[in-house]
């Protein structure tokens, strides 16, 4: 194993960056090899100041700002673009992830192209975010032939996945469909129990009214996609 980049996809999320990046370079360092990608999405906030902050001061921490807002999935292409190491995965700026963890999923790694998290619990989930989370993945595992419990978390990729997977989406079912193509790709991929740690500070965006109806217009395209042949 030659290394392991954190992706840290940040929107606005200066009350919690700090708090994750630390933790992230505090246990990654336990690694050979690794250094944490952080990707300011057009933040409003105070987010850069504190990425930069973050990069001069923690060695292995690097950042790069998006000039318009790109979504969570544009963010995390880009820190995947910047990364050095053969593994790469994603930690929210929300501190919603257990870090620990990552241990887990490069354990993990030894034996599959693609690591996914199932939460095994969301305790600050509005009755309206576990329904929609449900219908989801139910949605996702019925068009797509597939019969996971979580597509929609963390996840580790192997770097050389996304030599040959081009996503197009580049909201929230960006994750979907790079596990969708890598498996017609013949990567191999294996799902893990992972903790959820509810939010400290800020608002969750990814059930705002328009994200969800971005994330129903990519899905239905893509679905629409490979039902005509047009995925590779």
């Amino acid at each position: 194993m030659s290394g392991l980049t954190v992706v840290v996809p940040a929107f606005d999320e200066a009350g919690n960056l700090s708090v994750v990046v630390e933790e992230v370079a505090r246990v990654a360092s336990a690694l050979p090899r690794w250094e944490v990608v952080i990707v300011d999405d057009a933040s409003t906030d105070a987010t850069p100041a504190e990425a930069a902050a973050l990069a001069q001061r923690l060695p292995g921490v690097r950042w790069v700002r998006h000039p318009h807002n790109q979504g969570s999935g544009g963010a995390i292409l880009t820190g995947i673009a910047e990364a050095r190491c053969e593994l790469v995965m994603y930690v929210p700026a929300d501190g919603q992830f257990h870090v620990p963890e990552i241990a887990e999923y490069v354990a993990a790694a030894e034996h599959a192209d693609i690591v996914i998290g199932s939460r095994i619990a969301r305790s600050d989930y509005s009755w309206f975010r576990r329904l929609s989370s449900a219908v989801f993945i139910r949605l996702v595992d019925a068009l797509f032939d597939q019969s996971f419990r979580d597509v929609n978390w963390v996840h580790l990729w192997r770097r050389e996945v996304f030599a040959r997977v081009k996503p197009r989406s580049r909201g929230v079912f960006m994750l979907e469909e790079v596990l969708v193509r890598a498996r017609r790709a013949g990567f191999s991929v294996t799902e893990i129990d992972s903790r959820y740690v509810p939010r400290r500070s800020g608002q969750a965006k990814g059930s705002n009214p328009r994200t969800i109806l971005r994330t129903v217009w990519d899905m239905g395209r893509f679905w629409l996609d490979l039902r005509l042949g047009r995925v590779p």
